[in-house]
C-alpha cells in the first residue's frame, strides 16, 4: 500500500512553479494597456511659460515655421513645414535630461526632432547649469493646428507615474513662414542663477 504522502511525491518539486505561474498569470491579467499613457501626469504650459519635471525645468522661448534651414552651407528644405523650436532648460538633479522629445498633433500624430540638427539640440549637462538649443520638425501643414511640444523625463523603463510637460506651440497652418538668416547656432550652456 502506499502511504498518501508518496502517492504524489512527483508533485512536489511543481508546486513552486505552479505558485509562479499563477503569479505571473496574475500581473499579466491586472497590469494596464500599454498602450494608453496612464503613467504621466502632464503639466500644459505655453510658449515662454516652465514647465517642470523632476530633473529639470524647461521652457520654450521661441517657434518659427521656415521651408528651409540652412545647414553645412548648404540648405535642408522641405516640401512641408519645418518647425524650429527654441528650447532652454535648467537641470537641478541629474546629469541627462530630455529623455524625449517629440511634437505632436492634434490629431495624436508623433514627430521626432530631424536628425540633421542634433548640434543645434541643447546638450546634457549637469546640475546647477541651464542650456539652449533648437530642434527642427518636419510636419504637414495641415496638422500644425494645435500642435504641442512634448517633454518626458529621461528615465527610461524607469519613470513610471512620472511628471511631463507639453508645450501649446501656438501653430496653425496660416503660421507665417520664417526666412532664417544663417545656420541654427550650436547649443549653449551656462551657469544657472
Amino acid at each position: 500500500m502506499i502511504s498518501p504522502g508518496t502517492r504524489f511525491a512527483w508533485a512536489r518539486p511543481l508546486v513552486p512553479l505552479a505558485l509562479c505561474l499563477v503569479v505571473v498569470a496574475l500581473l499579466v491579467a491586472i497590469r494596464p494597456d500599454p498602450a494608453t499613457d496612464f503613467r504621466r501626469s502632464y503639466s500644459d504650459v505655453e510658449i515662454e511659460q516652465i514647465g517642470s519635471l523632476r530633473a529639470f525645468d524647461v521652457e520654450v522661448i521661441e517657434v518659427a515655421r521656415a521651408t528651409e534651414v540652412p545647414r553645412d552651407g548648404e540648405a535642408f528644405g522641405s516640401a512641408q513645414a519645418l518647425i524650429i523650436v527654441t528650447v532652454e532648460a535648467s537641470v537641478r538633479t541629474t546629469r541627462t535630461f530630455f529623455g524625449g522629445i517629440a511634437l505632436i498633433t492634434a490629431d495624436d500624430h508623433e514627430y521626432e526632432p530631424r536628425p540633421e540638427f542634433s548640434q543645434a539640440e541643447p546638450n546634457a549637462t549637469e546640475p546647477g547649469f541651464s542650456v539652449l538649443g533648437r530642434y527642427v520638425f518636419e510636419v504637414p501643414p495641415s496638422r500644425l493646428d494645435g500642435a504641442r511640444l512634448r517633454v518626458d523625463p529621461d528615465g527610461g523603463e524607469f519613470d513610471v507615474y512620472d511628471a511631463a510637460v507639453r508645450v501649446d506651440l501656438g501653430l496653425d497652418g496660416d503660421t507665417p513662414v520664417t526666412t532664417l538668416p544663417g545656420p541654427l547656432p550650436d547649443s549653449r550652456q551656462w551657469v544657472t542663477s
